[in-house]
């Protein structure tokens, strides 16, 4: 297979899009490979619900009882405060039309106009600094519940703001069907895209996070991309549009800004892959 020229591991001038060919690499052992399997069936709504724990005790505990806030002028009747909730991030739908912004737009072939599946941003809310009310921690990446989608990080997209240290999380979908026929999924591409600015020294440690959770959950090794520092692996593709079964998965990290892309649908060439993620390079360089 021929190595795109933009691409070439940390300790070695080929042999990275290699890796993108053959799932299972560096992974740390056999436990972890198979935490992979049905990654795409679970998501973080899912990782949310198994990490709830009810606890219950016994021994005739007595419940607590709402605290009068006011004198309602009825006997033996009292009032119980509502606690608002809080605004620890804000969500924005950025459109999906012909006129919406992007911020890249020459992922595709020339001529190629994609389909917008997804364009939107979280920035933080008015309580986002409280961290009694908004507090969120990423944990070690190493140990990263892998049996979902990247970022492997068991939180709603509402609460990864303050997880990562967030200025702004930008989200995009794009795909496209170059066959001509809309309803053959063999014939379509798709790129899935997440930005994030991090708040200056990147104080939740998001880069170190990103690299070691897509090491353990992508079988990602050291690169660089065009210029940028990344690491390369792959995760499981949509089946009906990729019989493989590995979609290319690569996370760019800057001081500035880390962001990842899954380069999904039918298997990309090598032109297609070295164009898209010359784009995304470049356009995390110019900011």
């Amino acid at each position: 297979m021929a190595v795109a020229s933009g691409i070439v591991r940390r300790n070695q001038m080929t042999g990275v899009l290699r890796h993108w060919k053959t799932p299972g690499m560096n992974r740390g052992s056999s436990d972890r490979a198979s935490s992979r399997t049905g990654r795409l069936a679970l998501g973080p709504a899912v990782a949310l619900a198994l990490l709830a724990v009810a606890g219950c005790e016994s021994g005739g505990s007595t419940p607590p009882q709402p605290s009068p806030v006011a004198d309602s002028g009825t006997p033996g009747v009292t009032m119980t405060g509502v606690t608002e909730a809080a605004r620890c991030s804000e969500h924005r739908e950025l459109g999906r039309g012909g006129d919406a912004e992007l911020p890249l737009t020459d992922l595709f072939s020339d001529g190629v106009a994609p389909g917008i599946d997804a364009n939107d941003e979280f920035v933080p809310g008015p309580d986002a600094a409280d961290d009694a009310k908004c507090g969120q921690a990423l944990g070690d990446g190493a140990d990263a519940w892998c049996a979902q989608p990247p970022p492997w990080v068991s939180l709603d997209w509402k609460d990864m703001v303050n997880a990562f240290g967030a200025e702004r999380i930008r989200r995009i979908s794009l795909s496209t069907n170059e066959s001509g026929a809309a309803t053959d999924p063999s014939a379509e591409r798709s790129a899935t895209y997440v930005e994030i600015e991090l708040a200056a020294g990147d104080p939740k440690r998001a880069a170190r996070y990103l690299q070691a959770a897509f090491v353990s959950c992508a079988d990602a090794v050291p690169a660089t991309v065009h210029g940028v520092p990344a690491v390369v692996g792959s995760v499981p593709s949509n089946p009906t549009a990729n019989p493989s079964g590995e979609a290319p998965a690569v996370a760019l990290l800057t001081p500035q800004r880390v962001a990842w892309v899954v380069l999904d649908g039918r298997a990309w060439t090598d032109p297609e892959r070295e164009r898209a993620l010359k784009a995304i390079a470049s356009h995390l360089r110019a900011g």
